[in-house]
């Protein structure tokens, strides 16, 4: 492992673990729309915990495999958080699931000056490695097997962001939130969270 991916992943279980810590006892208020934002943003943090086994068991393609997963599901729970109406609320329960981009803008809509710009690139750019596109296959044939150095740090640095970012947003949503969000960033190189 080169020292600059080995500083990521150390970044990564630092900032894991930060956020572990920091909502270990979260008690979440609030009704339907809350308790379907927490969901969202807990599989992001379960996807970002399993990027991080994976990556310990050299097992990349799987672990590339979660990394749009995880982004998608920390926007859908800032998007039912901050923005869903009743309505929505009723479509997305319904499996009448907006689309991504449709979500990005109206997050940007009701939160100005939180760009959402990086997600529509990074989102679109991960496609091919949650579908076993070209990118996974010709990154696995490159490095024999196994993903370029450069390549994995760059997914140790982005799940590091979604983790920080998912663990900000569930903060916000628990009864002690400012205490929390003071925790994660007590612990972590990436506060305040850069964009992916």
């Amino acid at each position: 492992m080169t020292s600059k991916l080995e500083a990521a992943y150390a970044n990564l279980f630092k900032v894991a673990n930060a956020v572990n810590e920091a909502l270990q006892t979260a008690e979440f208020a609030g009704g339907e729309k809350e308790k379907l934002a927490v969901s969202c943003l807990e599989v992001s943090l379960e996807h970002q915990s399993s990027i991080l086994l994976l990556g310990t068991h050299l097992q990349y393609s799987s672990m590339f495999a979660l990394l749009r997963p995880s982004g998608e599901a920390y926007v859908r729970g800032r998007w039912l958080f901050r923005c869903a109406d009743p309505q929505g609320i009723v479509d997305f329960k319904n499996g009448k699931i907006k689309k991504f981009p449709d979500l990005l803008a109206e997050i940007e809509a009701v939160q100005p000056g939180h760009s959402m710009q990086p997600f529509r690139a990074l989102i679109k750019s991960l496609h091919d490695f949650t579908h076993t596109g070209i990118n996974q296959l010709v990154r696995r044939a490159i490095g024999g097997g196994h993903y370029p150095a450069d390549d994995i740090e760059k997914a140790y640095n982005i799940t590091s962001t979604f983790c920080l970012l998912a663990g900000l947003e569930l903060a916000s949503l628990a009864k002690d939130h400012a205490e929390r969000v003071i925790k994660m960033a007590q612990c972590s190189d990436n506060f305040p969270p850069r964009s992916p």
